[in-house]
């Protein structure tokens, strides 16, 4: 049965899926091989190989990660400028190479942590264009009426490298040895770099360049640093984040300090990734139906009671919280690619999703040892819950705040950003 007849996208959508499939799918894969995925969740499968070859603590490992968050959120505003100049492939062409060798180059790491926090800082530093804001871009142009699902069938990537690496990594790892498990993540990469380039072929046809008779509809930088707007999604985006990130990462501690056994507080943390997915997905559908900020506020909502059950019942209420944090977390990088395109439209796209990209980030970067701390200070994680709360209830607040997208129009004589 079509998806229009399904009505999970909206009339004349369908033309756009004939036409864009192809650039939809490779935007798919880019998702799933990109810098924000695979360091992200392979590193866990890798922390027992690394602690008993180097002896280093969980602690020093999982900071890699971060090292690779805070450093993406540097360099996601350079490369989105990058894009909007020069356009999406030349510039990801060279990240994917880059890319690709620094993974297998992990591989010849020796006993120092902080060659293992090198390599990750310099894949998000020079390798930031296989990231999340080039593949949004993508879709945002090639797509209108049906924008927000294919935004949501996009940013489904990340969740599946999660899914997808833990059932052929660990086999690898076992048999032969950590060291092969990132020369061959360095080797999907290089192999799915020629399937990419091909199949965002048609990219070109999407992406002008800059010249002072051929202006992008939308705001430029400066204009849309002046906006109120822009500082409303950024917050909202922001205490998402932080009202996310660090239960997700201590979800498993906290559900065990509730009393709940290793195998049911596993057990959710897996029922978490997919809600994650249908976050994700669900979501970017609904934005093609509804106005996506009092949407936005419905699914923060959810996360916000989800939490307050949680806090209030106790660990019964695990699977609110798994429902709640997935669909709030999920829906997250869907909204900021969709609200960037609608507010601001497409004339400094790259740049200004790559400032919203970094305050994603940063918020992600900063929660997870903030809750630890909360944690070591009250012995507890109820100090936590109640921030994720209030991180909530404030975003709801903001969303409501946010007025009705504009008609993109540009002056003529409007500079160029």
């Amino acid at each position: 049965m079509k998806l229009r007849r399904l009505h999970l996208i909206p009339a004349g959508a369908e033309a756009e899926f004939k036409r864009s499939w192809k650039l939809l799918l490779g935007c798919l894969i880019g998702m799933i091989v990109g810098v924000h995925s695979i360091p992200f969740y392979t590193t866990g499968l890798f922390m027992e190989s690394l602690q008993t070859e180097f002896g280093w603590t969980r602690a020093q490992i999982s900071l890699a990660p971060s090292v690779s968050s805070l450093t993406l959120a540097f360099s996601a505003p350079i490369f989105g400028g990058l894009v909007d100049r020069y356009g999406t492939r030349p510039i990801l062409l060279p990240c994917l190479l880059i890319y690709a060798a620094l993974l297998a180059a992990i591989s010849m790491m020796q006993s120092s942590v902080f060659s293992f926090y090198l390599a990750f800082g310099l894949i998000a530093g020079l390798a930031g264009g296989v990231a999340t804001p080039t593949f949004s871009k993508l879709v945002n142009r090639a797509f209108d009426k049906g924008r927000g699902t294919a935004l949501g069938l996009t940013m489904i990537g990340s969740g599946i490298a999660s899914l997808v690496a833990p059932t052929f990594l660990p086999w690898i790892i076992a048999n032969y040895g950590w060291r092969a498990g990132y020369l061959s993540l360095g080797g999907i990469v290089l192999l799915a770099s020629p399937l990419l380039m091909y199949l965002l072929k048609s990219s070109s046809r999407l992406e002008r360049p800059k010249t002072a008779d051929s202006l992008e509809d939308g705001s430029s930088l400066s204009a849309a640093l002046a906006s109120p707007v822009f500082y409303l999604v950024g917050l909202s985006l922001f205490l998402i984040a932080l009202g996310s990130a660090g239960l997700v990462v201590n979800l498993v501690p906290l559900l065990r300090d509730g009393g709940a056994s290793i195998g049911v507080a596993s057990f959710y943390a897996s029922i978490f990734g997919g809600f994650l997915i249908l976050g994700r997905l669900l979501s970017g559908v609904l934005f093609d139906h509804f106005f996506a900020p009092r949407l936005a506020a419905i699914l923060m909502l959810v996360g916000g009671l989800g939490c307050l059950a949680f806090l209030l019942g106790g660990v019964g209420w695990a699977f609110v919280l798994a429902l709640g944090i997935g669909l709030a977390f999920g829906s997250e990088i869907d909204l900021a690619g969709y609200l960037c395109a609608r507010y601001f439209g497409f004339r400094a796209y790259g740049r200004i999703y790559g400032l919203l990209y970094a305050i994603i980030l940063v918020g992600s970067a900063i929660a997870p040892p903030l809750y630890g701390f909360i944690y070591d200070k009250t012995g507890s994680y109820d100090p936590a819950l109640t921030l994720s709360v209030g991180c909530f209830a404030v975003s709801i607040a903001l969303f409501l705040m946010m007025p009705t997208f504009p008609a993109l129009r540009l002056s003529s004589d409007e500079p160029a950003a």
